[in-house]
C-alpha cells in the first residue's frame, strides 16, 4: 500500500512529538498541540480559543514529489517535500513567540534524533505572523523532506 506523504508526515509527528519540550511561559505546564492536515473547514481561532484550549498547531500541507531515477530512467523513488507550519497565539500564560520558538526546536529535534527509516531533512522557510483583527497569529513554515522507495 502506498501511503500519502502528508499521512507518513502526520503519523511521525504523531509518534515523536513530545509535549514535555513544549512548555508554556511559567517552564512547568506542558503546552497542548495538535498535529492536523492544512486548511481546516473551521477558523484557527476556534481552536485557540475555542472549546479545544490548543496552544500550538502543526499544520501538514500538500507536498511536492520529485522522482528519483536509476541509470536506466527507471523511478526508483521519490523525494518528498512537506511544509509543516507551526502556528501559537498569545494567552495568559502564553507567549505565542516563545513557545512557537519551543515548537520548532521540538520539530528541529525529531527530525535530528530519528533521521533513519529514511532519510530525513528539514528547511526553515519562512515567519510569518499575522494580525487577526483582536489577536495574532505567530507563524512559521519548515520543509521536511526525505526520500522513499516506490512502495
Amino acid at each position: 500500500m502506498v501511503y500519502d506523504a502528508r499521512n507518513r508526515a502526520k503519523a511521525f509527528l504523531d509518534d515523536k512529538l513530545t509535549a514535555a519540550n513544549m512548555k508554556e511561559d511559567d517552564d512547568l505546564t506542558n503546552a497542548s498541540y495538535i498535529v492536523a492536515f492544512s486548511d481546516p473547514p473551521y477558523p484557527l481561532k476556534l481552536v485557540f480559543f475555542g472549546d479545544k484550549d490548543i496552544d500550538i498547531v502543526f499544520s501538514v500541507d500538500t507536498p511536492t514529489t520529485t522522482p528519483k531515477l536509476d541509470w536506466d530512467g527507471t523511478i526508483i523513488g521519490y523525494r518528498e517535500t512537506v511544509p509543516i507550519s507551526i502556528y501559537t497565539v498569545d494567552k495568559t500564560g502564553i507567549t505565542g513567540t516563545e513557545l512557537r520558538w519551543k515548537a520548532e526546536a521540538e520539530l528541529r529535534r525529531i527530525v535530528e534524533t530519528y533521521p533513519m527509516g529514511s532519510y530525513r531533512s528539514l528547511d526553515r522557510v519562512a515567519k510569518n505572523d499575522k494580525w487577526m483583527g483582536g489577536w495574532i497569529l505567530h507563524s512559521v513554515t519548515y520543509n521536511l523532506t526525505y526520500e522513499r522507495d516506490t512502495t
